[in-house]
């Protein structure tokens, strides 16, 4: 397969897409069903298409307070077609989401998440990259998972830690969106 070509659509997911990612789901047996598909959509930010058009990955991201940091991150996740697994668009779409969720934070008064958080599933994933902070990415390795996997988090340009008020007030602004 060629290139493929990769969309920002964080908050601007159209019905038809909607329709699109909630069948690619349950196809892919990702999501047992169209309903827990379409609850998935607020979450949606990037997507990959192959030249012809076919959708063949999505990224998402769910705010969350991390325990640990006790900051609010971007949970991200990516899943990919069974057919196209191997075609290395876990990075692409790692850096597509970022800079999307990044100029999305920069528009905002407050930020609702100060960075993103990866627990890399994928051992294999995991495997390549040994370094403690990988530059081109900017994401740090920051421990293990109760699961033992690796964390990753990569926080936005300018972003200062929040207060718990902040955090607060962040949750509160977020659930009314």
């Amino acid at each position: 397969m060629s290139q493929a070509k990769i969309e920002a659509v964080w908050k601007k997911v159209s019905p038809e897409l909607a329709q699109e990612l909630a069948r690619f789901w349950v196809t892919e047996k990702a999501l047992p069903t169209e309903q827990a598909a379409l609850q998935r959509i607020k979450q949606v930010v990037c997507v990959a298409r192959t030249e012809a058009g076919e959708l063949i990955a999505v990224c998402t991201v769910q705010p969350k307070l991390v325990p640990r940091l006790r900051q609010r991150l971007y949970y991200y996740r990516t899943f990919v077609s069974a057919a196209h697994r191997n075609s290395k668009l876990v990075y692409p779409m790692m850096m597509a989401a970022r800079t999307a969720l990044q100029a999305y934070t920069q528009g905002l008064k407050q930020p609702e998440c100060i960075g993103v958080i990866i627990e890399f599933e994928n051992k294999i994933l995991g495997s390549a990259y040994r370094q403690a902070f990988d530059e081109p990415s900017k994401f740090m390795f920051i421990g293990y998972s109760p699961k033992g996997l690796d964390l990753r988090v990569s926080y936005f340009d300018g972003m200062q830690l929040q207060t718990p008020a902040q955090i607060k007030s962040s949750i509160a602004a977020s659930m009314a969106n």
